[in-house]
């Protein structure tokens, strides 16, 4: 990356352009997955990928651990989501 700017600059001195590099350099764009592409596994699906328990599946989303959310009445969970907890 060909940083165009000095590091020291407040960020409303930087221009647009500026701004988008400096952004592109902290967040790595394959972290940005598009909602449309997402994969949500059901609490089964979840616990095999993890490899753990469906009652821990449970136990993490009861207490905010895991975050989850009902689609079609059933507790999905996001592949995203799954991937933090397991690095």
């Amino acid at each position: 990356m060909i940083q165009t700017f000095d590091i020291q600059t407040p960020l409303w001195q930087l221009t647009i352009g500026q701004f988008e590099e400096l952004i592109r350099g902290i967040v790595p764009v394959a972290a940005v997955v598009p909602a449309s592409e997402e994969v949500y596994f059901t609490t089964k699906e979840a616990a095999d990928y993890l490899k753990v328990s469906i009652s821990t599946i449970h136990r993490w989303n009861d207490s905010k651990y895991l975050p989850s959310l009902k689609k079609g009445g059933i507790l999905r969970f996001r592949k995203s989501d799954l991937d933090k907890i397991s690095r």
